[in-house]
């Protein structure tokens, strides 16, 4: 499994390891986020400084899940740019020395979407537990709901 997740990473080319390390850092702070918030809503005692410090690193999430598929681009311009790079140096090569670059193009978007899609999932749910706890927090101190 792990020798398949690297030959799947050096497909991809070098655009490939800021994803991995985007989606690494991403899955992190996602975990910590959920699992913080789930002690939080355990508890049952939970301050507006509590709800404050819940929501930190909401923001470097979101902007991590708008940075994969960036990357996921930029791969697959540099996977193009290396196909056209091929048909110009062989004065219109076969459909198969062109896979290549073609293959790396699109391995880097799958793999940006296949980070932001699901994290972006995971944050909403997050967001969501959130929003619950604050407007707990309202009803009791009587403000709006």
């Amino acid at each position: 499994m792990i020798a398949e997740m690297l030959r799947f990473l050096a497909s991809g080319g070098p655009i490939m390891i800021p994803i991995a390390v985007v989606s690494i850092a991403l899955w992190y702070l996602i975990a910590g986020r959920a699992i913080a918030v789930a002690f939080a809503r355990r508890s049952g005692h939970i301050s507006r400084v509590d709800e404050t410090t819940l929501r930190s690193g909401i923001s470097v999430i979101h902007a991590l899940i708008a940075t994969a598929p960036l990357l996921g681009l930029l791969g697959t311009i540099h996977g193009i740019v290396i196909a056209f790079d091929v048909l110009t140096l062989s004065g219109g090569a076969p459909a198969q020395e062109l896979s290549g670059g073609i293959a790396q193009a699109l391995i880097t978007t799958e793999a940006g979407l296949g980070v932001a899609v699901p994290a972006l999932f995971a944050i909403r749910s997050i967001e969501s537990r959130l929003r619950r706890i604050r407007e707990r927090l309202d009803r009791a101190e009587g403000g709006a709901p």
